[in-house]
C-alpha cells in the first residue's frame, strides 16, 4: 500500500511540474514568440522559408529537388505537421514551440532534484524563461537552436543522473544511450552544426567504461547509440531514395552548407581572430544564461565530489560545451540566433542553485517560514522575469498588431483579387508573403537565401528566368527604406520592364532596428479592375 501511495505521489508531482512547466511556456511564448496568436504573424526569414518549405512537403513538392533551403530534412518535415497543423498561419509551429520548452523546463527539474533542490524549480524556471526569450536570441520563434532545447536538456540530464546514481559500479543503461542516439539522429538530420555535445557523450561514455575495464559494453553501448542515431536517419533515406532525390539531399544539405557560405572574416583578421570576436558576440548576446552556466560549471568542478565524482566526469562537461561552442561558429559565420543553442547548458547552473538554496534553506528558522513563502517567491520570479524578458525582447514590436496593418496580408489581399494568381518572392529571403497569400512557389528557388553568385548562381538565374518569361502574375522586391520606386530599374535595368508597380509600403524586416521597402509587382497581362 506505502509502495502504492509513494507512486500516486509521484504521479502528481510529475504531473504538476509538467503543468508547471507548461504555464511559464504558455505565458512567456504567448508574448514573447511571434508564432502566437497575438501577433499578426511572423515577419521573420528564416521561419517563413521554413514554413513554406513544410507548406510544399506537404503538398507533393520534394525536399531540395522541387523546393530550395539549407536546414536538413528533419527540420522541414517537422514543419509540414506544424502546416497540417495551421494551414493559414503559425498555430502549428507554436504548439511545438510550447512542448518543446515545456519538457526543457522538465529536465531542468529532474536535474535539480537529483540534488535535493526540485522545491526551486518553481522558483528557477521562469527565470530560465527570461534567460531564453530576454535576449536578441531569442530571433522571432521556432529556430532549429530553440527547438533542440529539451533533447539537449535531456542530454545534460542523463549524464548527471548517471554520475549521480550509477557511475562508477554501473555502465550506463542501453535505454539511456538508445535515447540519446535518437535525440543525435534528430539534431543531425536537423542541422548538423548543433551535433558535436553528442559526439562528446558517447566519446565521453565509452572512454569512462574502457577505464573503468567494461570493454565488450563499451563497443556495445556505441552500438546501441548508433542503433538510435539510425531511428530518424532510416526514414530520412527511405523518402530520399523513393523521390530518387538522394544527391539532392547530399549537394543541398552537406556540399553547400559545408563549402558555399563564405566566413565572414575582416580583410585583417586571422580565423581565430574572428572565431572569437563571432563567440565573444554570441555569449554576450546570452549574457543571463552563460552564468547561470557558468555557477553551474564551477559547482560541478570545484564542489570536489558533491556532484561529480572524479576527474573524468568533471572533464566531460567543460569538453562539452566547448565542443558546442566550436560547431557553432566553427564554420566562421555568425547570425544573432546562433547563440540560442548554448542556453540549455544554463540547467547545470539550475541544477547547482536548486542544491545551493536548499541547503541555505535549512539554515532558516522554521517560524521564518510561513507557508506563503513560495507562493510570493514565486510569484515575485514570474513577475521580475517577465518585465525583464519584456525589456530585452526582440520581437514584442509587433505585439497586437493588426493583420491587415502588416505589409504581407495587405500585398496578399490584392495578390488573391486575381483568381489563381501566382507569386515569386524575389531577390531576399521569404519574409511571409507565401504565407499571407497561400501561394505555392512557381520555381523551386522560391526565395534568394544568403550564398553569394559565385556559390549558387542557378539559384539567381532561376528567379530572373521566372520574371524575364512572366511565370508569375505579381512580384515582392524589397529594397532599402530609402530608396523611392525609380531606385528599381538602377539595380534591375530592364528586368521588369513587363510588370507594373501596384502597391508599397515600408515595414519592419523581420527586427525591431530594420525596416525596409517592400514593392509589389503586377505583370502587365494580369486584369487588376
Amino acid at each position: 500500500m506505502n509502495i502504492l501511495k509513494d507512486k500516486l505521489r509521484q504521479n502528481r508531482e510529475q504531473l504538476t511540474v509538467l503543468l508547471f512547466s507548461a504555464a511559464v511556456s504558455l505565458i512567456f511564448l504567448s508574448f514573447f514568440s511571434k508564432n502566437s496568436f497575438f501577433y499578426p504573424l511572423n515577419n521573420g526569414a528564416d521561419i517563413n522559408m521554413f514554413y513554406t518549405m513544410g507548406k510544399g512537403i506537404a503538398n507533393g513538392l520534394v525536399c531540395y529537388r522541387d523546393i530550395f533551403d539549407q536546414k536538413g530534412p528533419i527540420w522541414y518535415f517537422l514543419y509540414t505537421i506544424a502546416y497540417f497543423l495551421d494551414r493559414n498561419g503559425y498555430w502549428g509551429i507554436f504548439l511545438i514551440e510550447i512542448i518543446s520548452f515545456t519538457f526543457f523546463l522538465y529536465f531542468t527539474y529532474k536535474a535539480m532534484k537529483l540534488y535535493g533542490g526540485e522545491k526551486f524549480f518553481y522558483f528557477t524556471a521562469p527565470i530560465l524563461a527570461f534567460c531564453t526569450m530576454g535576449n536578441g536570441s531569442f530571433w522571432q520563434g521556432g529556430q532549429a537552436e530553440e527547438l533542440i532545447f529539451p533533447l539537449l536538456a535531456y542530454l545534460l540530464y542523463s549524464l548527471l543522473r548517471y554520475f549521480k546514481e550509477d557511475y562508477p559500479e554501473k555502465p550506463m543503461d542501453y535505454k539511456t544511450l538508445l535515447i540519446n542516439g535518437i535525440c543525435s539522429g534528430l539534431v543531425f538530420w536537423s542541422k548538423f552544426t548543433l551535433i558535436m555535445p553528442w559526439f562528446i557523450f558517447m566519446a565521453g561514455v565509452f572512454i569512462i567504461m574502457i577505464s573503468r575495464k567494461h570493454v565488450k559494453r563499451a563497443f556495445i553501448s556505441c552500438l546501441v547509440f548508433l542503433g538510435g542515431t539510425l531511428i530518424p536517419t532510416v526514414p530520412v533515406f527511405i523518402y530520399f531514395i523513393a523521390n530518387g532525390a538522394v544527391g539532392d539531399l547530399v549537394q543541398v544539405y552537406f556540399i553547400e552548407n559545408i563549402f558555399g557560405y563564405s566566413p565572414t572574416v575582416q580583410s585583417d583578421e586571422s580565423t581565430l581572430e574572428t572565431l572569437w570576436k563571432n563567440v565573444k558576440l554570441g555569449i554576450d548576446r546570452i549574457g543571463p544564461s552563460m552564468v547561470l552556466a557558468l555557477f553551474g560549471g564551477v559547482g560541478l568542478l570545484f564542489a570536489k565530489k558533491r556532484y561529480l565524482p572524479d576527474w573524468r566526469t568533471k572533464l566531460i562537461f567543460p569538453i562539452m560545451f566547448l565542443a558546442s561552442v566550436l560547431g557553432i561558429y566553427g564554420g566562421g559565420t555568425s547570425y544573432m540566433y546562433y547563440p540560442a543553442a548554448l542556453i540549455p547548458y544554463a540547467l547545470l547552473g539550475a541544477a547547482v542553485l536548486g542544491d545551493v538554496m536548499n541547503e541555505g534553506w535549512k539554515y532558516i528558522p522554521e517560524k521564518a517560514k510561513p507557508k506563503t513563502i513560495f507562493a510570493v517567491a514565486v510569484a515575485a520570479s514570474m513577475i521580475i522575469s517577465f518585465a525583464a524578458t519584456f525589456d530585452g525582447n526582440r520581437n514584442i514590436h509587433i505585439l497586437f498588431e493588426k493583420k491587415e496593418d502588416t505589409v504581407q496580408y495587405r500585398f496578399a489581399e490584392t495578390i488573391n483579387s486575381v483568381p489563381g494568381s501566382t507569386m515569386i518572392n524575389y531577390g531576399f529571403l521569404d519574409h511571409g508573403f507565401y504565407m499571407a497569400a497561400d501561394k505555392l512557389p512557381v520555381t523551386k528557388y522560391f526565395a534568394r537565401i544568403n550564398l553569394k553568385y559565385e556559390a549558387l548562381p542557378e539559384m539567381y538565374e532561376a528567379q530572373r528566368d521566372v520574371v524575364k518569361n512572366g511565370e508569375a502574375d505579381f512580384v515582392v522586391l524589397k529594397i532599402s527604406k530609402d530608396y523611392t520606386l525609380d531606385y528599381i530599374e538602377k539595380i534591375y535595368g530592364s528586368l521588369f520592364d513587363d510588370y507594373i508597380v501596384v502597391d508599397d509600403m515600408i515595414y519592419y524586416n523581420g527586427d525591431s532596428k530594420w525596416e525596409s521597402h517592400y514593392i509589389l509587382l503586377a505583370h502587365e497581362s494580369v486584369d487588376l479592375y
